[in-house]
Order: C-alpha cells, then sequence, then structure tokens
C-alpha cells in the first residue's frame, strides 16, 4: 500500500519532458521495441558523428544514448545514472508496473537500472506516507506549489488488496493488519501495531485481522489537468459504518479548515455506508420544509459540502440494471428492455451503431466505455429507425445521456448543465 501511495506522490513532480509519455504507455510492446531499436542504432554510429546524431533526438531519446554509452563497456555493479535517468525509470515503473519495466529495462540494461535500483531512489527522493495519516499538510504545500486556490473535492473508495504482513523500518510498525478506528475521530489510529519486541510481534500475528481493502481518499484540486492527491490511505475489512465514515469527514474537514484548505464537496460509489453517510448529512432529523413538500425532499442547506455518488458508478448501475435479461422497465407505455439492443447488434451492422454484443453483457459491471457507447446518440437514433415500439429504451438512454452530460461534458455552459440535470 506504501509504494502505491508513494507513486500517487511521486506522478506530480515530474520534469515536463514526461508530459507525453502517458499515451506511449498504452503501446507498451511499440515502446519497447522503438525504444530498444534507436539505442541499437545509436550505438552503431562512431565518435565523430556523435555531436550530428544527438542534435536529432528528442531529450528523452538523447539520455536514453548518453546513458547506455556510459555503461556499456562496464561491469553491472559499476553503472552509473543520472536523475534523469531515474526519474524516467521511476514514471515508467509506476504506471506501466513491475512486468513492463523489466522487460524494458532487459531491452536498454544499459540505458536504465534495475528494479531494485529504482524502488531505492523513489524510497530515497519520497517522503514516506504512514498508513492511516491524514496528510493536510502535505496537501497545503501541492497546492500553494502549483499556485491553485485552498479548495478541494475529495472522493474515496475501497480495492481488493492481496492480504500481506510488512515491516515499516521508518515507523518501526508491522503493517497489513486492520486498523481500529477512533470512536469520537472516525479516523483509524496510528501506530496501532508496533515491532518493540519479538513477543509484541507474535501478538500482532495472532491477534490482529489482516485487512484485505485498501481505503484511498483522494483530494481533487479546482484545476482539470491537475492530478488529484492522495490525502489518506489505509487498510481496512470493511466493516466499519456510516456514523464512522460521517465522524471521519467531519475530522478530515476540521483538519483541513486549520490549515485554511475548503471542502467543496465529497463523493464516492455505491457503498452502503458512504450513501448513509450522505443522506445523513444532507436530510436532518427535523428540517425546514416548505409545507407542500415532505421531509424526504428537504436537503439542508447550511452546510456548504456537496454530497454526490460517482457518476459513472451511477451510470454503470443504469447499463447493468437494463442489461439483465429478466428486467423489463416500463415507461408510461412503452418499455425499456436489453432486447431493444440486442435486435439492433444482431441486424444493423456496427458501423452504424457501434456496439457489439460485448459491450451488452453483465460480466463486466464497471465497464464504463460501453456505458458511453451505449448511451450515444447514434444508439438512439438507430433504435429509432430499425426497432419500432422502442420508445421506452430510446428515453432510457436519453436520460442516461443527460446524466453523463450533466456531469462529465466540459464544454457544456451552466444552464445547459442544469437542463440535464
Amino acid at each position: 500500500m506504501q509504494h502505491h501511495t508513494v507513486g500517487q506522490t511521486l506522478l506530480t513532480a515530474y520534469y515536463p519532458l514526461l508530459t507525453s509519455i502517458d499515451a506511449v504507455i498504452a503501446k507498451q510492446n511499440d515502446l519497447i521495441d522503438s525504444l530498444s531499436n534507436y539505442c541499437k542504432d545509436l550505438i552503431q554510429y562512431n565518435v565523430e558523428s556523435k555531436d550530428s546524431v544527438l542534435s536529432n533526438l528528442s531529450f528523452l531519446l538523447r539520455i536514453l544514448y548518453e546513458s547506455a554509452q556510459k555503461n556499456v563497456n562496464k561491469h553491472v555493479k559499476g553503472h552509473r545514472y543520472t536523475e534523469d535517468i531515474y526519474m524516467f525509470a521511476s514514471y515508467v515503473y509506476l504506471t506501466a508496473g513491475l512486468m513492463f519495466y523489466e522487460n524494458l529495462q532487459a531491452m536498454l540494461c544499459d540505458a536504465l537500472p534495475n528494479v531494485s535500483r529504482v524502488k531505492k531512489f523513489v524510497a530515497k527522493t519520497q517522503d514516506s506516507v504512514q498508513e492511516g495519516a491524514l496528510r493536510c499538510a502535505e496537501l497545503k504545500c501541492y497546492l500553494s506549489a502549483r499556485n491553485l486556490p485552498l479548495k478541494i473535492w475529495l472522493s474515496e473508495d475501497g480495492t481488493r488488496i492481496v492480504s500481506k504482513l510488512k515491516y515499516d523500518v521508518k515507523t518501526n510498525q508491522i503493517v497489513g493488519h486492520v486498523l481500529p478506528l477512533s470512536v469520537s475521530l472516525g479516523i483509524p489510529i496510528l501506530d496501532s501495531f508496533p515491532a518493540t519486541s519479538a513477543a509484541m510481534i507474535a501478538k500482532h500475528v495472532i491477534e490482529g485481522e489482516l485487512a484485505s481493502i485498501a481505503y484511498v481518499v483522494m483530494a481533487q484540486p479546482l484545476c482539470v489537468s491537475t492530478p488529484p492527491f492522495c490525502l489518506q490511505i489505509f487498510g481496512t475489512n470493511n466493516k466499519f459504518t456510516g456514523e464512522d465514515v460521517s465522524r471521519r469527514w467531519a475530522t478530515t474537514k476540521t483538519e483541513l479548515s486549520k490549515l485554511g484548505i475548503e471542502v467543496l464537496g465529497i463523493s464516492g460509489d455505491g457503498d452502503a455506508k458512504v450513501l448513509k453517510a450522505m443522506r445523513a448529512a444532507m436530510f436532518p432529523p427535523n428540517p425546514v420544509c416548505p409545507p407542500l413538500l415532505s421531509e424526504w425532499y428537504c436537503c439542508d442547506t447550511a452546510d456548504p459540502v456537496t454530497m454526490i455518488q460517482d457518476t459513472i458508478h451511477l451510470l454503470n448501475r443504469f447499463k447493468t440494471r437494463l442489461n439483465k435479461a429478466s428486467i423489463v422497465l416500463p415507461f408510461g407505455k412503452y418499455l425499456a428492455s436489453s432486447s431493444h439492443l440486442h435486435i439492433i447488434v444482431k441486424n444493423v451492422s456496427k458501423t452504424v451503431h457501434g456496439l457489439s454484443e460485448y459491450d451488452l453483457t453483465k460480466e463486466d459491471k464497471m465497464n464504463f466505455d460501453a456505458t458511453v457507447k451505449m448511451c450515444s446518440t447514434r444508439v438512439v437514433d438507430t433504435l429509432k429507425e430499425h426497432v419500432p415500439s422502442s420508445n421506452g429504451t430510446q428515453v432510457y438512454l436519453d436520460l442516461m445521456k443527460k446524466i453523463e452530460g450533466a456531469f462529465l461534458d466540459p464544454s457544456l455552459l451552466p444552464l445547459q448543465r442544469v437542463y440535464n440535470m
């Protein structure tokens, strides 16, 4: 878990030369072949032509070439690399993964350091991230260094991990257990598993519960091009309650406000505990409601923090609901059904609507690309032309399209956005 959070921090500090590498990483085999061939070709040039060759190379290829030339006739233990090379190697390792980097390093063994050296560089150059700690001061430095406003949006989610215990040298702690939560604050209690003695370690191993989920809280600055900042990460068994979530949010907002950072909103996926905390924050027990409105629809406006379910999860739920074979959703006198979509997939060319049978399966619930294709205008137009009585499905897909535009389309004007909502 620590490597993951260090990676999130490191990704925000790379040199401008790396800004275009994201597109290249997606084509991993092409990158390996291209860089390998470039370096092999460059080594063929003699010393007299070196300057003219380097003048035609990009900065990235030039430092790779120079690194390979410097280390080509040395023993592996005598290889030395510049900070630029280490920064590039760290970026590739953290974004593309261990297997990809090992393949690339094997191809360019004289130009790039091995994995162990890259890991040491990351550990040496970056501040350690303690499990469960709120990194409020680091967040303020992150915002101030980029001249960003001290206003953020929080989002959180958990992901399944392989349960494993590790010893953290810097904190002298056993990492991998579920940290207990503070009853009053709702945040993990730090330093709960000290490795002060062999007996203490044995006690932790026997009594502690292994974490099965890494829970991450990200802070998104108010700038589209700025990556989010990892504010907190901790291992959990997902047995906390909605009340724990509410207390954790209150603690987080209080600690950030001490540094002048304002939380504008909080979002999460469809987790029941998170949604319960959102409802508790938005709908207090005794709201001041207009006479004609029920208690359910009266949102408390005293708290300026906006609560919202993650739009991607919301739209994927719409897709999953429609793709269930036994589900038929009534819209007035019409019905919404995935059978209408299967009809156009079977009978109309894919070049017309862009859908495939795989897009309509229910196994991959988080396939957002399929969700976007499903509610596209071309699919709705194809239904109108080729599937009679599919008005209900058209309305359902148009509803999804309006949700997508309202929250994910940056080009919409405010009134258009409100209309879609």
